[in-house]
């Protein structure tokens, strides 16, 4: 079966959009006629909507052509085999798109697989890196000494005080002339400040992990 013109742009973003403007006109006989083998009604059913699913296809693979071209070849395939009887242009529209997008994702997932093998194969003929990436807890100690050295000599001493010798909110307030309930503000407003930092420092990373 042919796959046709993929080079069609697709402005539609949903199937509704992209519903056949021409409806087969009797579509219940079609249906019988498909699920019966008939080559005509293959013929008319690919006419139809080969187009339209081509740019349904494109519009939901975003652009991969090579993943629409399969996913609407395959979705020929599953009328063939799997087509129920519908009443009407809309319904018979509603499958093809639904199978469709299963197509556009079993290729998808089908694609990455393949991608990663390649990628484990590649991996066996190249050198060894002599600086093998940093393991993750390494990575967060890293980021986390990062936002530490960032701060004020009075907020470190607070977390230490707090995290590092546990000392309770009662005693860091009585030291330093606060409430328990200050002391609790200031402590979860470090904790934000130091989360939002490491996560920057973790983004302006390489992908290690």
């Amino acid at each position: 079966m042919e796959r046709g013109d993929l080079s069609l742009t697709a402005p539609a973003q949903s199937a509704a959009d992209c519903a056949a403007p021409h409806p087969f006109p009797d579509i219940p006989a079609l249906c019988a006629a498909i699920r019966r083998g008939d080559e005509s009604a293959v013929r008319s059913l690919h006419a139809l909507y080969h187009n339209r699913l081509s740019r349904y296809a494109l519009v939901i693979t975003r652009g991969n052509e090579a993943i629409a071209a399969d996913a609407v070849q395959n979705t020929f395939l599953k009328a063939l085999r799997y087509l129920r009887p519908v009443t009407d242009e809309q319904a018979l529209w509603a499958w093809l798109a639904r199978a469709c997008r299963s197509s556009a994702s079993d290729e998808s997932r089908r694609t990455r697989r393949y991608s990663a093998v390649l990628a484990r194969l590649a991996g066996l003929f190249s050198p060894p890196d002599p600086t093998p990436p940093e393991d993750s807890e390494s990575i967060w100690q890293s980021a986390l000494q990062h936002a530490l050295a960032d701060l004020p000599d009075s907020d470190r001493a607070l977390l230490d005080d707090r995290y590092t010798h546990r000392r309770s909110l009662a005693s860091i307030a009585s030291a330093s002339g606060s409430s328990e309930r200050a002391i609790e503000g200031r402590l979860a407003r470090l904790r934000h400040h130091l989360r939002q930092s490491i996560l920057r420092n973790l983004a302006s990373r390489p992908h290690e992990f």
